[in-house]
């Protein structure tokens, strides 16, 4: 009886065990692959992080080596995330800081279990538009911007109130007007009826 009962409980062990193993992998949220942005840059040998003291603070991004061009782009940059930084955003009014997630990433970095490069997570605009009043704001504060002389609105669009990272990255290149170019291919804002008369 004492064999069964043993053999039942190490049979139990195992299959809880590969349940956490599989559930670790697990994630939420809309991820893209980023480009690189340090290829081949790999973490010094002895680096180890611990918990600090302020896991709220920008300066405790630094430490590890992978957060490194982001933390560049927020400091000094013509990247959208230096527009943040001017404006006294940093880097936990976006990306949300616990003891928990900082627990979770710092046993990750030392255990070298990340990607390189790190997977881009695209904000939703609820995010956004905390800081950034409403969309109605926004088109009313872009309503004079212009492209190659032409007034053009891009938070005015014929299309609606878009997801703002489809137009904005923080730590990369924005695609910006590009985004409207992509259906507007001839390169000017007209209407798809100007040049296509079978739509």
């Amino acid at each position: 009886m004492k064999k069964k009962q043993v053999l039942s409980l190490t049979l139990l062990t195992l299959v809880l065990i590969l349940a956490m193993i599989l559930l670790a992998g697990c994630g939420g949220g809309e991820e893209t692959e980023a480009p690189p942005i340090n290829e081949g840059d790999t973490p010094p040998v002895d680096h180890v992080v611990t918990m600090p003291d302020d896991y709220e603070s920008t300066d405790y991004c630094l430490e590890c080596h992978i957060i490194e061009p982001y933390v560049e782009s927020w400091e000094s940059s013509s990247m959208l995330a230096n527009s943040h930084q001017q404006a006294g955003i940093n880097c936990v009014n976006c990306h949300e800081r616990t003891e928990e997630i900082t627990a979770q990433e710092i046993e990750k970095y030392n255990n070298g279990d990340y990607m390189d490069p790190l997977v881009s997570t695209q904000m939703p605009m609820e995010d956004c538009l905390q800081c950034h009043e409403s969309y109605e704001a926004l088109a009313e504060r872009t309503a004079d911007y212009t492209y190659e002389g032409e007034q053009v609105n891009p938070h005015d669009s014929h299309l609606g109130e878009q997801e703002c990272s489809s137009c904005h990255t923080m730590h990369q290149e924005s695609s910006g007007i590009n985004y409207c170019l992509s259906c507007h291919h001839e390169g000017g804002l007209v209407s798809c009826y100007e040049c296509h008369d079978h739509i």
